[in-house]
């Protein structure tokens, strides 16, 4: 699910990319928590997912100070919980919780990083926000054997194998915790909070992981319709330009997809860009139009 990627942020208009420091420190955007809310499928990493994390943090080598790590996306809306400015996460749990996880192991001795005890929450499943406080954010697992077979519920039980995972491989690994918390970045996709279920239906309702020119695609239209009419109100008109986007995106697409321009364009790219599993430009064309600018 990760994409090596170098880019230059300054150039852009509203912020999109954040680092472990940035997201943990303090829940973005001034709001309490980052809330998993109720239509959130499980928790489902294993010690396999967590693992192979760890080993490409590892091997990420900068070649100069811009690069960094991408742990793809999470998108995010603004609610109100109980009098509460809160974020609730339409896409991303998975990772959140992983990297809460994580630096819970790493602050037992070291404390690298001073995160909120109360900035992860499982509102909807009570015995797993409460398993997140008493045993993770405490770090009491840590200190106690850790046997997911015994876990009552299933979010326990993959919240423990992760938790094996991530100690296994500390036993034969160190981590440069500047590439943890600086050069691992996320892409922040923050959207309105009426369009949040909606969102979430299109990103999850197949069950399949998004393409990278899914990504792209959701973070163009909603970016872009943010900036080019940040002082319009009428939802018409912007909806009416994120279909014009739409299709312009499409036409694009049927362009890449030329037999010629396919294959002209793939004896350009390195065999390991061109057979990158995010970026599927067999199925989806416009993937060759991305890949080639990452390249350039």
């Amino acid at each position: 699910h990760e994409f090596i990627i170098d880019f230059n942020k300054k150039n852009m208009e509203e912020k999109l990319l954040y680092s472990v420091r940035e997201v943990f420190s303090k829940c973005l955007f001034g709001c309490a928590y980052y809330n998993i809310p109720e239509y959130q499928r499980g928790y489902k990493w294993t010690a396999n997912n967590v693992k192979q994390l760890l080993d490409d943090l590892k091997n990420f080598k900068k070649s100069n100070k811009e690069d960094f790590y991408c742990l793809q996306n999470i998108t995010i809306s603004e609610s109100i919980i109980n009098g509460e400015k809160v974020l609730n996460v339409i896409d991303g749990q998975q990772r959140l919780t992983t990297l809460y996880i994580l630096l819970s192991y790493l602050n037992r001795n070291n404390h690298i990083l001073a995160v909120p005890t109360s900035i992860l929450k499982y509102s909807i499943r009570k015995k797993t926000d409460s398993f997140l406080n008493e045993y993770i954010s405490s770090g009491k697992i840590w200190y106690e054997p850790i046997t997911p077979e015994n876990m009552p519920y299933k979010d326990q039980y993959y919240i423990a194998q992760v938790c094996i995972g991530i100690d296994e491989w500390f036993k034969d690994n160190t981590l440069n915790e500047s590439v943890l918390l600086d050069s691992l970045k996320l892409i922040v996709n923050k959207v309105d909070s009426n369009e949040e279920e909606q969102v979430f239906a299109n990103i999850n309702g197949g069950k399949v992981d998004l393409d990278g020119a899914d990504l792209i695609r959701a973070i163009l239209i909603t970016r872009a319709a943010k900036q080019k009419f940040a002082d319009e109100t009428d939802k018409q008109k912007i909806g009416n330009f994120r279909i014009e986007l739409g299709i312009e995106l499409d036409t694009i697409n049927q362009w890449w997809a030329q037999k010629d321009v396919t294959a002209f364009f793939e004896q350009l790219l390195p065999n390991k860009i061109s057979q990158n599993r995010n970026f599927n430009y067999k199925a989806y064309p416009i993937d060759l139009l991305y890949l080639a600018f990452y390249e350039a």
